[in-house]
């Protein structure tokens, strides 16, 4: 994983002398992304309607591309803003472990 950080760390650093690609145009692709994931997953959910010639496989690996792409996206604006993979992955450990604590307490109210 790092080493993919770091190779988009690296894409992005380009795309931003060669463009002029900032956090702000970031954002919007974001959004954007954020929008093709979920009508793909609104059409596992029955919300959007699904293609013809559209299969369940391919609806599951759009939603893995776009996924994808805001990962990218995503690491895109935190290298932009100077956050190290160092940085995230250690709020991440931080934020899975109160997940599971908050999970757990949500567990043991439902036994």
């Amino acid at each position: 994983m790092k080493k993919e950080f770091k190779k988009v760390a690296e894409l992005v650093e380009l795309d931003a002398k060669l463009n002029n690609a900032s956090v702000s145009l970031h954002l919007n692709k974001l959004s954007e992304e954020f929008g093709e994931f979920a009508q793909s997953i609104n059409k596992t959910l029955g919300i959007k309607s699904i293609g013809k010639n559209e299969t369940d496989e391919q609806i599951v690996d759009n939603i893995c591309e776009e996924a994808i792409d805001m990962i990218q996206i995503i690491t895109g604006i935190l290298h932009l803003n100077g956050v190290s993979y160092k940085q995230l992955m250690k709020k991440y450990k931080k934020k899975n472990k109160e997940y599971h604590k908050y999970i757990k307490k949500k567990a043991k109210k439902k036994a």
